[in-house]
Protein backbone atom coordinates (compact mmCIF):
# COMPACT_ATOMS: atom_id res chain seq x y z
CA UNK A 1 0.00 0.00 0.00
CA UNK A 2 1.07 3.60 -0.72
CA UNK A 3 0.20 6.65 -1.64
CA UNK A 4 1.47 9.56 -4.15
CA UNK A 5 1.33 13.10 -4.19
CA UNK A 6 1.98 15.52 -7.47
CA UNK A 7 3.29 18.62 -5.33
CA UNK A 8 6.87 17.82 -3.47
CA UNK A 9 5.83 20.68 -1.04
CA UNK A 10 5.60 18.94 2.22
CA UNK A 11 2.38 19.98 3.96
CA UNK A 12 0.84 18.98 7.44
CA UNK A 13 -1.42 17.10 5.58
CA UNK A 14 0.90 15.10 3.83
CA UNK A 15 2.66 14.15 6.91
CA UNK A 16 -0.58 12.58 8.39
CA UNK A 17 -1.44 10.40 5.51
CA UNK A 18 2.18 9.58 5.20
CA UNK A 19 1.94 9.12 9.01
CA UNK A 20 -1.10 6.83 8.37
CA UNK A 21 -0.11 4.67 5.77
CA UNK A 22 3.20 3.88 7.10
CA UNK A 23 1.01 2.85 10.52
CA UNK A 24 -1.12 0.71 8.34
CA UNK A 25 1.66 -0.90 6.12
CA UNK A 26 2.61 -1.68 9.94
CA UNK A 27 -0.99 -3.22 11.38
CA UNK A 28 -0.97 -0.40 13.67
CA UNK A 29 -4.43 0.40 12.25
CA UNK A 30 -6.14 2.28 15.37
CA UNK A 31 -2.88 5.02 15.03
CA UNK A 32 -4.03 5.02 11.02
CA UNK A 33 -7.64 5.57 11.95
CA UNK A 34 -6.92 8.23 14.18
CA UNK A 35 -4.72 10.18 11.81
CA UNK A 36 -7.14 10.13 9.14
CA UNK A 37 -10.02 10.72 11.56
CA UNK A 38 -8.01 14.20 12.79
CA UNK A 39 -8.09 15.01 8.98
CA UNK A 40 -11.77 14.15 8.01
CA UNK A 41 -12.82 16.20 10.57
CA UNK A 42 -10.58 19.31 9.04
CA UNK A 43 -12.10 18.51 5.34
CA UNK A 44 -15.46 16.04 5.14
CA UNK A 45 -14.70 15.99 1.60
CA UNK A 46 -11.17 14.41 1.91
CA UNK A 47 -11.39 11.75 -0.13
CA UNK A 48 -7.72 10.18 0.14
CA UNK A 49 -8.41 10.24 4.14
CA UNK A 50 -11.48 8.67 3.84
CA UNK A 51 -10.47 6.21 1.64
CA UNK A 52 -7.19 5.04 3.99
CA UNK A 53 -9.44 5.62 7.03
CA UNK A 54 -11.92 3.12 5.38
CA UNK A 55 -8.68 0.58 4.66
CA UNK A 56 -8.03 0.76 8.66
CA UNK A 57 -11.35 0.27 10.02
CA UNK A 58 -12.24 -2.54 7.56
CA UNK A 59 -10.08 -4.73 9.41
CA UNK A 60 -12.04 -4.85 12.20
CA UNK A 61 -15.67 -3.57 10.98
CA UNK A 62 -15.63 -4.19 7.52
CA UNK A 63 -19.40 -3.08 7.18
CA UNK A 64 -18.62 0.43 7.94
CA UNK A 65 -15.03 0.59 6.74
CA UNK A 66 -16.71 -0.41 3.04
CA UNK A 67 -19.02 2.80 3.49
CA UNK A 68 -16.11 5.56 4.19
CA UNK A 69 -14.17 3.43 1.05
CA UNK A 70 -16.73 3.78 -0.79
CA UNK A 71 -17.34 7.53 -0.03
CA UNK A 72 -13.91 7.96 -1.47
CA UNK A 73 -15.02 6.80 -4.42
CA UNK A 74 -17.86 9.02 -4.55
CA UNK A 75 -16.16 11.67 -3.71
CA UNK A 76 -13.39 11.45 -6.81
CA UNK A 77 -14.53 8.58 -9.34
CA UNK A 78 -11.86 9.11 -11.48
CA UNK A 79 -9.01 8.14 -9.24
CA UNK A 80 -7.49 4.68 -9.52
CA UNK A 81 -6.15 4.36 -5.80
CA UNK A 82 -9.85 4.77 -4.55
CA UNK A 83 -10.98 1.94 -6.20
CA UNK A 84 -8.36 -0.16 -6.00
CA UNK A 85 -7.95 0.19 -1.88
CA UNK A 86 -11.80 -0.87 -2.29
CA UNK A 87 -10.89 -3.78 -4.25
CA UNK A 88 -8.54 -5.02 -2.20
CA UNK A 89 -10.58 -4.59 1.23
CA UNK A 90 -13.24 -6.15 -0.87
CA UNK A 91 -11.12 -9.08 -1.81
CA UNK A 92 -9.56 -9.59 1.75
CA UNK A 93 -13.44 -9.60 3.12
CA UNK A 94 -13.72 -12.88 0.76
CA UNK A 95 -15.63 -10.57 -1.64
CA UNK A 96 -14.44 -11.72 -4.80
CA UNK A 97 -16.62 -10.71 -7.45
CA UNK A 98 -17.39 -6.95 -6.25
CA UNK A 99 -13.32 -7.08 -5.43
CA UNK A 100 -12.76 -8.05 -9.42
CA UNK A 101 -15.07 -5.30 -10.37
CA UNK A 102 -13.44 -2.55 -8.56
CA UNK A 103 -9.52 -3.80 -9.25
CA UNK A 104 -11.06 -3.79 -12.54
CA UNK A 105 -11.84 -0.34 -12.84
CA UNK A 106 -8.96 0.83 -11.12
CA UNK A 107 -7.07 -0.89 -14.13
CA UNK A 108 -8.80 1.41 -16.31
CA UNK A 109 -8.50 4.49 -14.32
CA UNK A 110 -4.71 3.81 -13.92
CA UNK A 111 -4.00 2.82 -18.10
CA UNK A 112 -3.09 -0.58 -16.29
CA UNK A 113 -0.54 0.16 -13.91
CA UNK A 114 1.25 -2.97 -12.43
CA UNK A 115 0.47 -1.82 -8.78
CA UNK A 116 -3.72 -2.16 -10.01
CA UNK A 117 -2.78 -5.45 -12.60
CA UNK A 118 -2.03 -7.45 -10.08
CA UNK A 119 -4.53 -7.24 -7.22
CA UNK A 120 -6.95 -7.43 -10.49
CA UNK A 121 -5.26 -11.10 -11.28
CA UNK A 122 -5.90 -11.96 -7.60
CA UNK A 123 -9.49 -11.62 -8.12
CA UNK A 124 -9.53 -12.98 -11.41
CA UNK A 125 -7.51 -16.24 -9.98
CA UNK A 126 -10.08 -16.51 -6.63
CA UNK A 127 -12.80 -16.40 -9.11
CA UNK A 128 -11.35 -19.75 -10.80
CA UNK A 129 -11.02 -17.47 -13.89
CA UNK A 130 -7.27 -18.27 -14.46
CA UNK A 131 -7.19 -17.69 -18.45
CA UNK A 132 -7.84 -14.08 -17.57
CA UNK A 133 -5.41 -13.73 -14.90
CA UNK A 134 -2.84 -15.62 -16.99
CA UNK A 135 -3.61 -12.55 -19.59
CA UNK A 136 -3.25 -10.21 -17.18
CA UNK A 137 -0.42 -11.37 -15.32
CA UNK A 138 1.50 -11.64 -19.00
CA UNK A 139 1.20 -7.84 -19.11
CA UNK A 140 2.45 -7.57 -15.22
CA UNK A 141 5.62 -9.25 -16.60
CA UNK A 142 5.95 -7.31 -19.77
CA UNK A 143 5.62 -4.03 -17.77
CA UNK A 144 7.70 -5.33 -14.88
CA UNK A 145 10.06 -8.18 -15.37
CA UNK A 146 10.74 -9.38 -11.80
CA UNK A 147 11.20 -12.94 -10.07
CA UNK A 148 8.42 -12.33 -8.14
CA UNK A 149 5.64 -11.35 -10.95
CA UNK A 150 7.39 -14.70 -13.34
CA UNK A 151 6.23 -17.15 -10.31
CA UNK A 152 2.90 -15.25 -10.29
CA UNK A 153 2.47 -16.32 -14.13
CA UNK A 154 4.08 -19.59 -13.50
CA UNK A 155 1.73 -20.24 -11.00
CA UNK A 156 -1.37 -19.79 -12.68
CA UNK A 157 0.27 -21.30 -15.46
CA UNK A 158 0.40 -24.42 -14.13
CA UNK A 159 -2.76 -24.54 -12.71
CA UNK A 160 -4.49 -24.16 -16.35
CA UNK A 161 -2.20 -27.08 -17.03
CA UNK A 162 0.18 -25.20 -19.47
CA UNK A 163 3.16 -26.65 -17.97
CA UNK A 164 5.12 -26.14 -21.22
CA UNK A 165 4.52 -22.06 -20.50
CA UNK A 166 5.31 -22.38 -17.19
CA UNK A 167 8.68 -23.45 -17.88
CA UNK A 168 9.29 -21.32 -20.26
CA UNK A 169 7.99 -18.41 -17.98
CA UNK A 170 10.64 -19.39 -15.45
CA UNK A 171 12.99 -20.09 -17.45
CA UNK A 172 15.23 -16.82 -18.10
CA UNK A 173 14.93 -15.78 -14.40
CA UNK A 174 15.67 -19.31 -12.54
CA UNK A 175 19.20 -20.83 -12.61
CA UNK A 176 19.08 -23.99 -10.55
CA UNK A 177 22.09 -22.67 -8.16
CA UNK A 178 20.63 -19.53 -7.12
CA UNK A 179 16.94 -20.86 -7.54
CA UNK A 180 14.86 -20.96 -4.25
CA UNK A 181 13.57 -24.51 -2.83
CA UNK A 182 10.19 -23.97 -4.11
CA UNK A 183 11.28 -22.55 -7.56
CA UNK A 184 13.68 -26.23 -8.04
CA UNK A 185 10.44 -28.32 -6.73
CA UNK A 186 8.32 -26.31 -9.28
CA UNK A 187 10.56 -26.96 -11.98
CA UNK A 188 10.90 -30.50 -10.90
CA UNK A 189 6.88 -31.09 -10.84
CA UNK A 190 6.32 -29.40 -14.59
CA UNK A 191 9.16 -32.06 -15.82
CA UNK A 192 7.72 -34.61 -14.54
CA UNK A 193 4.50 -33.90 -15.64
CA UNK A 194 5.95 -33.31 -19.29
CA UNK A 195 7.24 -36.67 -18.61
CA UNK A 196 10.91 -34.89 -19.15
CA UNK A 197 12.31 -37.18 -16.23
CA UNK A 198 15.88 -36.90 -16.77
CA UNK A 199 15.16 -33.01 -15.99
CA UNK A 200 13.19 -33.74 -12.95
CA UNK A 201 16.04 -35.78 -11.65
CA UNK A 202 18.60 -33.02 -12.36
CA UNK A 203 16.03 -30.76 -10.31
CA UNK A 204 15.37 -32.89 -7.37
CA UNK A 205 18.77 -33.85 -6.49
CA UNK A 206 19.54 -30.42 -5.87
CA UNK A 207 16.73 -30.54 -3.38
CA UNK A 208 17.43 -33.75 -1.44
CA UNK A 209 19.61 -32.81 1.33
CA UNK A 210 16.70 -30.38 2.80
CA UNK A 211 13.89 -33.00 2.03
CA UNK A 212 12.97 -33.94 5.48
CA UNK A 213 12.23 -30.17 6.47
CA UNK A 214 10.53 -29.26 3.85
CA UNK A 215 7.43 -31.77 3.46
CA UNK A 216 6.01 -30.31 0.37
CA UNK A 217 9.61 -31.15 -1.47
CA UNK A 218 9.85 -34.37 0.56
CA UNK A 219 6.08 -35.67 -0.81
CA UNK A 220 7.42 -34.81 -5.36
CA UNK A 221 10.61 -36.09 -4.44
CA UNK A 222 9.05 -39.18 -3.12
CA UNK A 223 7.00 -39.01 -6.09
CA UNK A 224 9.76 -39.28 -8.47
CA UNK A 225 11.48 -41.79 -6.39
CA UNK A 226 8.39 -43.87 -6.58
CA UNK A 227 8.04 -43.25 -10.70
CA UNK A 228 11.41 -44.70 -10.92
CA UNK A 229 10.81 -48.11 -9.21
CA UNK A 230 12.60 -46.69 -6.17
CA UNK A 231 9.73 -47.60 -3.16
CA UNK A 232 12.26 -48.20 -0.23
CA UNK A 233 13.93 -44.73 -1.21
CA UNK A 234 10.59 -43.27 -1.39
CA UNK A 235 9.52 -44.00 2.35
CA UNK A 236 12.70 -43.32 3.63
CA UNK A 237 12.31 -39.83 2.60
CA UNK A 238 8.59 -39.57 3.74
CA UNK A 239 9.42 -41.27 7.04
CA UNK A 240 12.05 -38.83 7.69
CA UNK A 241 10.08 -35.63 7.32
CA UNK A 242 7.38 -37.52 8.45
CA UNK A 243 9.23 -37.66 11.92
CA UNK A 244 10.37 -34.28 11.87
CA UNK A 245 6.71 -32.47 10.37
CA UNK A 246 3.96 -34.54 11.34
CA UNK A 247 2.25 -33.40 8.12
CA UNK A 248 -0.86 -35.44 7.28
CA UNK A 249 0.00 -35.78 3.53
CA UNK A 250 3.60 -37.35 4.41
CA UNK A 251 1.52 -40.62 6.31
CA UNK A 252 -1.14 -40.71 3.11
CA UNK A 253 1.84 -40.75 0.97
CA UNK A 254 3.37 -43.57 2.74
CA UNK A 255 0.95 -45.73 3.05
CA UNK A 256 0.04 -45.49 -0.47
CA UNK A 257 3.49 -46.70 -1.05
CA UNK A 258 4.34 -50.32 -2.03
CA UNK A 259 5.15 -52.44 0.74
CA UNK A 260 3.95 -50.49 3.43
CA UNK A 261 5.63 -51.23 6.91
CA UNK A 262 3.78 -52.54 9.43
CA UNK A 263 4.79 -49.65 11.94
CA UNK A 264 3.06 -46.87 10.00
CA UNK A 265 0.01 -48.84 9.49
CA UNK A 266 -0.46 -48.62 13.44
CA UNK A 267 0.85 -44.79 13.85
CA UNK A 268 -1.63 -43.69 11.00
CA UNK A 269 -4.17 -46.06 12.87
CA UNK A 270 -3.38 -44.20 16.08
CA UNK A 271 -3.05 -40.80 14.38
CA UNK A 272 -6.78 -41.24 13.20
CA UNK A 273 -8.21 -42.46 16.16
CA UNK A 274 -7.63 -38.99 18.16
CA UNK A 275 -10.52 -36.83 18.45
CA UNK A 276 -8.11 -34.32 17.77
CA UNK A 277 -7.07 -34.62 14.29
CA UNK A 278 -8.82 -32.60 11.61
CA UNK A 279 -11.76 -34.47 10.63
CA UNK A 280 -10.41 -34.21 6.69
CA UNK A 281 -7.03 -35.17 7.68
CA UNK A 282 -8.69 -38.14 9.36
CA UNK A 283 -10.65 -38.90 6.54
CA UNK A 284 -7.44 -38.67 4.01
CA UNK A 285 -5.45 -41.02 5.93
CA UNK A 286 -8.44 -43.72 6.73
CA UNK A 287 -8.46 -43.59 3.01
CA UNK A 288 -4.77 -44.51 2.34
CA UNK A 289 -4.99 -46.91 5.51
CA UNK A 290 -7.65 -48.97 3.58
CA UNK A 291 -5.95 -49.06 1.07
CA UNK A 292 -2.44 -50.02 2.07
CA UNK A 293 -4.76 -53.12 3.25
CA UNK A 294 -5.84 -53.86 0.20
CA UNK A 295 -2.13 -53.48 -1.12
CA UNK A 296 -1.39 -55.73 1.82
CA UNK A 297 -4.00 -58.59 0.45
CA UNK A 298 -6.17 -57.83 3.66
CA UNK A 299 -9.35 -57.63 2.23
CA UNK A 300 -12.11 -57.48 4.52
CA UNK A 301 -10.11 -55.37 6.96
CA UNK A 302 -9.40 -53.40 3.79
CA UNK A 303 -13.32 -53.15 2.99
CA UNK A 304 -13.94 -52.57 6.98
CA UNK A 305 -11.18 -49.10 7.10
CA UNK A 306 -13.20 -47.87 3.08
CA UNK A 307 -16.76 -48.03 5.04
CA UNK A 308 -15.27 -45.99 7.77
CA UNK A 309 -13.04 -43.55 5.66
CA UNK A 310 -16.92 -42.63 3.67
CA UNK A 311 -18.47 -42.41 6.70
CA UNK A 312 -15.75 -39.79 8.02
CA UNK A 313 -17.63 -36.37 6.88
CA UNK A 314 -19.89 -33.48 8.62
CA UNK A 315 -22.74 -34.18 6.36
CA UNK A 316 -25.07 -37.01 5.70
CA UNK A 317 -25.63 -37.40 1.60
CA UNK A 318 -27.36 -39.30 -0.34
CA UNK A 319 -27.29 -39.94 -4.63
CA UNK A 320 -30.36 -38.84 -6.35
CA UNK A 321 -30.10 -40.47 -9.92
CA UNK A 322 -33.28 -39.49 -11.09
CA UNK A 323 -32.26 -36.23 -10.58
CA UNK A 324 -29.31 -36.90 -12.87
CA UNK A 325 -31.54 -38.92 -15.01
CA UNK A 326 -34.08 -35.87 -15.73
CA UNK A 327 -31.24 -33.69 -16.97
CA UNK A 328 -29.97 -36.27 -19.25
CA UNK A 329 -33.77 -36.60 -20.93
CA UNK A 330 -33.88 -32.94 -21.17
CA UNK A 331 -30.71 -32.39 -22.58
CA UNK A 332 -31.34 -35.45 -25.28
CA UNK A 333 -34.78 -33.57 -26.00
CA UNK A 334 -32.89 -29.94 -26.43
CA UNK A 335 -30.05 -31.22 -28.68
CA UNK A 336 -32.43 -32.95 -30.96
CA UNK A 337 -34.08 -29.20 -31.21
CA UNK A 338 -30.76 -27.69 -31.87
CA UNK A 339 -28.93 -26.64 -35.15
CA UNK A 340 -25.41 -26.94 -35.15
CA UNK A 341 -24.08 -23.73 -36.14
CA UNK A 342 -21.16 -23.13 -38.93
CA UNK A 343 -18.26 -24.61 -38.01
CA UNK A 344 -15.72 -22.91 -35.83
CA UNK A 345 -12.43 -23.52 -37.68
CA UNK A 346 -10.04 -23.50 -34.52
CA UNK A 347 -8.14 -26.13 -32.23
CA UNK A 348 -8.46 -29.30 -31.95
CA UNK A 349 -10.19 -30.22 -28.93
CA UNK A 350 -10.09 -33.79 -26.93
CA UNK A 351 -13.03 -34.26 -24.40
CA UNK A 352 -11.85 -37.45 -21.94
CA UNK A 353 -15.46 -38.25 -20.74
CA UNK A 354 -14.77 -41.09 -19.22
CA UNK A 355 -16.13 -42.15 -15.50
CA UNK A 356 -13.77 -41.06 -12.64
CA UNK A 357 -11.19 -43.86 -11.69
CA UNK A 358 -11.00 -45.29 -15.60
CA UNK A 359 -7.49 -43.42 -16.47
CA UNK A 360 -8.01 -40.68 -17.91
CA UNK A 361 -5.91 -38.49 -16.21
CA UNK A 362 -3.23 -40.76 -17.08
CA UNK A 363 -4.40 -40.75 -20.80
CA UNK A 364 -4.39 -36.64 -20.30
CA UNK A 365 -0.73 -36.83 -19.00
CA UNK A 366 0.19 -39.29 -21.91
CA UNK A 367 -2.05 -37.45 -24.72
CA UNK A 368 -0.70 -33.73 -23.61
CA UNK A 369 3.41 -34.74 -23.88
CA UNK A 370 3.01 -34.90 -27.76
CA UNK A 371 4.24 -31.76 -29.79
CA UNK A 372 1.58 -29.20 -30.08
CA UNK A 373 -0.48 -30.26 -27.66
CA UNK A 374 -1.71 -29.24 -23.91
CA UNK A 375 -3.88 -30.36 -21.33
CA UNK A 376 -6.51 -28.44 -19.66
CA UNK A 377 -7.14 -30.05 -16.17
CA UNK A 378 -10.64 -30.52 -15.99
CA UNK A 379 -12.03 -27.27 -16.65
CA UNK A 380 -15.60 -27.68 -16.60
CA UNK A 381 -16.04 -24.37 -18.51
CA UNK A 382 -19.43 -25.17 -19.88
CA UNK A 383 -20.77 -27.26 -17.34
CA UNK A 384 -22.37 -24.32 -15.06
CA UNK A 385 -23.78 -22.70 -18.42
CA UNK A 386 -25.44 -25.42 -19.93
CA UNK A 387 -26.69 -26.52 -15.84
CA UNK A 388 -28.59 -23.28 -16.39
CA UNK A 389 -30.68 -23.83 -19.45
CA UNK A 390 -31.76 -27.15 -18.53
CA UNK A 391 -33.10 -25.66 -15.18
CA UNK A 392 -34.87 -23.08 -16.65
CA UNK A 393 -38.66 -23.84 -18.30
CA UNK A 394 -38.93 -25.83 -20.87
CA UNK A 395 -40.13 -23.24 -23.47
CA UNK A 396 -37.25 -20.99 -22.83
CA UNK A 397 -34.20 -23.70 -23.13
CA UNK A 398 -34.04 -23.54 -26.84
CA UNK A 399 -34.39 -19.94 -27.11
CA UNK A 400 -31.12 -19.45 -24.64
CA UNK A 401 -29.55 -22.41 -25.97
CA UNK A 402 -29.49 -20.93 -29.45
CA UNK A 403 -28.93 -16.95 -28.44
CA UNK A 404 -26.10 -17.96 -26.21
CA UNK A 405 -24.19 -21.63 -26.67
CA UNK A 406 -22.72 -20.35 -29.61
CA UNK A 407 -21.00 -17.34 -28.79
CA UNK A 408 -20.25 -19.26 -25.51
CA UNK A 409 -18.34 -22.00 -27.88
CA UNK A 410 -15.98 -18.96 -29.48
CA UNK A 411 -15.34 -17.36 -26.02
CA UNK A 412 -14.39 -20.89 -24.75
CA UNK A 413 -12.18 -21.42 -27.55
CA UNK A 414 -10.83 -18.02 -27.48
CA UNK A 415 -9.78 -17.97 -23.90
CA UNK A 416 -7.53 -21.13 -24.38
CA UNK A 417 -5.69 -19.71 -27.82
CA UNK A 418 -5.12 -16.46 -25.70
CA UNK A 419 -3.90 -18.09 -22.62
CA UNK A 420 -2.37 -21.83 -23.81
CA UNK A 421 0.12 -22.60 -26.43
CA UNK A 422 -1.14 -25.59 -28.47
CA UNK A 423 -2.77 -26.88 -31.90
CA UNK A 424 -5.35 -29.21 -29.70
CA UNK A 425 -6.39 -28.96 -25.98
CA UNK A 426 -7.13 -32.24 -23.57
CA UNK A 427 -9.37 -32.12 -21.07
CA UNK A 428 -10.65 -34.46 -18.64
CA UNK A 429 -14.55 -33.73 -18.49
CA UNK A 430 -16.62 -37.04 -16.70
CA UNK A 431 -19.38 -34.58 -15.48
CA UNK A 432 -20.09 -33.52 -19.32
CA UNK A 433 -21.50 -37.15 -19.58
CA UNK A 434 -25.39 -35.93 -19.28
CA UNK A 435 -25.20 -33.31 -21.27
CA UNK A 436 -22.57 -34.25 -23.79
CA UNK A 437 -25.02 -33.97 -26.91
CA UNK A 438 -25.17 -29.87 -25.78
CA UNK A 439 -21.22 -29.90 -25.36
CA UNK A 440 -21.26 -31.20 -29.28
CA UNK A 441 -23.40 -28.92 -30.82
CA UNK A 442 -21.41 -26.22 -28.86
CA UNK A 443 -18.36 -27.38 -30.28
CA UNK A 444 -18.85 -29.56 -33.19
CA UNK A 445 -15.45 -30.64 -34.11
CA UNK A 446 -14.42 -31.77 -30.69
CA UNK A 447 -13.79 -35.28 -29.99
CA UNK A 448 -15.04 -37.78 -27.27
CA UNK A 449 -13.28 -40.17 -25.60
CA UNK A 450 -14.81 -42.64 -22.91
CA UNK A 451 -12.52 -44.78 -21.17
CA UNK A 452 -13.78 -47.53 -20.47
CA UNK A 453 -12.41 -50.68 -17.43
CA UNK A 454 -14.45 -53.48 -15.93
CA UNK A 455 -16.95 -51.38 -14.34
CA UNK A 456 -16.67 -54.01 -11.10
CA UNK A 457 -12.84 -52.46 -10.97
CA UNK A 458 -14.02 -49.15 -10.95
CA UNK A 459 -16.41 -48.81 -8.68
CA UNK A 460 -14.35 -50.59 -6.09
CA UNK A 461 -11.73 -48.38 -6.76
CA UNK A 462 -13.90 -45.46 -6.10
CA UNK A 463 -15.20 -46.37 -2.91
CA UNK A 464 -11.25 -46.68 -1.94
CA UNK A 465 -10.93 -42.50 -2.62
CA UNK A 466 -12.29 -39.29 -1.75
CA UNK A 467 -14.08 -37.88 -4.45
CA UNK A 468 -17.14 -36.36 -2.91
CA UNK A 469 -18.17 -33.64 -2.94
CA UNK A 470 -16.99 -33.58 -7.00
CA UNK A 471 -18.63 -36.70 -7.43
CA UNK A 472 -21.66 -37.42 -5.27
CA UNK A 473 -22.55 -40.82 -6.23
CA UNK A 474 -19.04 -42.26 -4.32
CA UNK A 475 -19.78 -42.15 -0.96
CA UNK A 476 -21.23 -46.11 -0.87
CA UNK A 477 -21.14 -48.78 -2.45
CA UNK A 478 -24.79 -48.56 -3.48
CA UNK A 479 -24.63 -44.97 -4.66
CA UNK A 480 -21.59 -45.97 -6.78
CA UNK A 481 -23.25 -48.40 -8.34
CA UNK A 482 -25.84 -46.20 -9.95
CA UNK A 483 -23.70 -43.54 -10.42
CA UNK A 484 -21.06 -46.12 -12.56
CA UNK A 485 -24.96 -47.44 -14.28
CA UNK A 486 -25.73 -43.87 -15.24
CA UNK A 487 -22.57 -42.46 -16.61
CA UNK A 488 -22.52 -45.94 -18.93
CA UNK A 489 -25.89 -45.26 -19.98
CA UNK A 490 -25.56 -42.11 -20.57
CA UNK A 491 -22.53 -42.26 -22.93
CA UNK A 492 -24.35 -44.80 -24.96
CA UNK A 493 -27.61 -42.91 -25.24
CA UNK A 494 -25.21 -39.78 -26.86
CA UNK A 495 -23.79 -42.73 -28.97
CA UNK A 496 -27.38 -43.19 -30.11
CA UNK A 497 -28.30 -40.17 -30.76
CA UNK A 498 -25.00 -39.44 -33.08
CA UNK A 499 -22.57 -38.24 -30.87
CA UNK A 500 -19.02 -39.29 -32.52
CA UNK A 501 -17.74 -40.97 -29.26
CA UNK A 502 -14.50 -43.12 -28.99
CA UNK A 503 -14.43 -46.16 -26.89
CA UNK A 504 -11.19 -46.75 -25.17
CA UNK A 505 -10.79 -49.83 -23.34
CA UNK A 506 -8.19 -49.04 -20.54
CA UNK A 507 -8.18 -52.62 -20.01
CA UNK A 508 -6.39 -53.44 -22.99
CA UNK A 509 -4.14 -50.34 -22.80
CA UNK A 510 -3.02 -52.09 -19.43
CA UNK A 511 -2.24 -55.49 -20.88
CA UNK A 512 -0.58 -53.84 -24.24
CA UNK A 513 -0.02 -49.97 -24.19
CA UNK A 514 1.65 -49.69 -27.47
CA UNK A 515 -1.04 -51.14 -29.48
CA UNK A 516 -4.14 -49.39 -27.91
CA UNK A 517 -2.29 -45.90 -27.27
CA UNK A 518 -1.89 -46.04 -31.32
CA UNK A 519 -5.49 -46.61 -31.76
CA UNK A 520 -6.06 -43.61 -28.91
CA UNK A 521 -3.97 -41.41 -31.13
CA UNK A 522 -6.20 -42.15 -34.34
CA UNK A 523 -9.53 -41.43 -32.01
CA UNK A 524 -7.68 -38.56 -31.03
CA UNK A 525 -6.55 -37.03 -34.16
CA UNK A 526 -2.96 -36.84 -32.51
CA UNK A 527 0.41 -37.89 -34.37
CA UNK A 528 0.97 -41.32 -32.68
CA UNK A 529 4.58 -41.14 -31.18
CA UNK A 530 5.38 -44.68 -29.24
CA UNK A 531 8.45 -43.20 -27.61
CA UNK A 532 6.04 -41.67 -25.05
CA UNK A 533 4.39 -44.78 -24.39
CA UNK A 534 7.16 -46.32 -24.20
CA UNK A 535 8.66 -43.68 -21.21
CA UNK A 536 5.01 -44.72 -19.70
CA UNK A 537 5.45 -48.53 -19.51
CA UNK A 538 9.10 -48.32 -18.03
CA UNK A 539 7.80 -46.28 -15.14
CA UNK A 540 6.79 -47.74 -11.82
CA UNK A 541 4.65 -44.99 -11.17
CA UNK A 542 2.55 -42.87 -13.30
CA UNK A 543 2.09 -38.67 -12.46
CA UNK A 544 -0.81 -37.10 -13.42
CA UNK A 545 -2.00 -33.65 -14.10
CA UNK A 546 -2.67 -32.81 -10.34
CA UNK A 547 0.81 -31.30 -9.16
CA UNK A 548 2.73 -34.18 -7.47
CA UNK A 549 -0.01 -36.51 -7.91
CA UNK A 550 1.40 -40.17 -8.71
CA UNK A 551 -1.08 -43.21 -9.58
CA UNK A 552 -0.17 -46.69 -10.58
CA UNK A 553 1.82 -47.09 -13.03
CA UNK A 554 0.21 -49.00 -16.69
CA UNK A 555 0.00 -52.20 -15.20
CA UNK A 556 -2.67 -54.76 -15.56
CA UNK A 557 -2.75 -56.22 -11.86
CA UNK A 558 -5.95 -54.32 -11.30
CA UNK A 559 -7.85 -55.72 -13.55
CA UNK A 560 -10.16 -58.24 -11.54
CA UNK A 561 -8.98 -56.82 -8.36
CA UNK A 562 -13.03 -56.43 -6.95
CA UNK A 563 -12.74 -60.51 -7.24
CA UNK A 564 -11.07 -59.85 -4.16
CA UNK A 565 -14.21 -58.41 -2.06
CA UNK A 566 -16.91 -61.07 -4.00
CA UNK A 567 -18.41 -61.71 -0.37
CA UNK A 568 -18.84 -57.65 0.08
CA UNK A 569 -19.86 -56.62 -3.45
CA UNK A 570 -22.23 -59.81 -5.00
CA UNK A 571 -25.14 -58.30 -4.59
CA UNK A 572 -24.46 -54.95 -4.94
CA UNK A 573 -22.81 -55.62 -8.26
CA UNK A 574 -26.15 -57.41 -9.72
CA UNK A 575 -27.06 -54.26 -10.89
CA UNK A 576 -24.14 -54.41 -13.57
CA UNK A 577 -26.00 -57.66 -15.22
CA UNK A 578 -27.46 -55.35 -17.71
CA UNK A 579 -24.30 -54.48 -19.04
CA UNK A 580 -23.42 -58.04 -19.84
CA UNK A 581 -21.60 -58.50 -16.25
CA UNK A 582 -21.79 -62.16 -14.82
Amino acid sequence: MSRCTISTAHTQREEMLDRAVAALQQNRNDDAVELCRQLIDQDPDDAEAWSFFGVGVARSDFERGLESLRKAVQLEPSNAQWHLNLGMSLFQAGQYQLAESACRKAVELSKGVVDALVPWADALSALGRYGEAADVLEQVVQAEDSTMNRRRLAFVQEVLGDNKAALATLAPVFQAMESQSTDVLQRGRLHMQLLQLEDAASEFRALEPHAAGLPEVALHIAAYRRTCGDFAGAQDILGAAWEENRYPPLMAALLDDVNVEASWLDEADTFVQSESTPLAERRAITFALARALDQAGQADEAWEMATRANSLYEDTASFDVNTYRAQLDAAAELMASTTTPDVYQGPGLVYLVGAPRTGARVLQSLLSAANDVAAVGERNSLLPWLRGILEQPEASRLDAMQSHGFQLRDADIHGLMNRMRGNTFIEVAPHYAQMLGLVHRIHPKARFIDARRDLRDVALSIFFHDLYPAFPGSRSPEDIVQFLLLHRQSVDRWIELGVPVSIHDQDAFAMDPQQAAAELFVQTGIDHDAALVASLEQRAMVDTFSPGEVREAITPDAIGRWQRYQRHVDQLFEPFQSLGYS
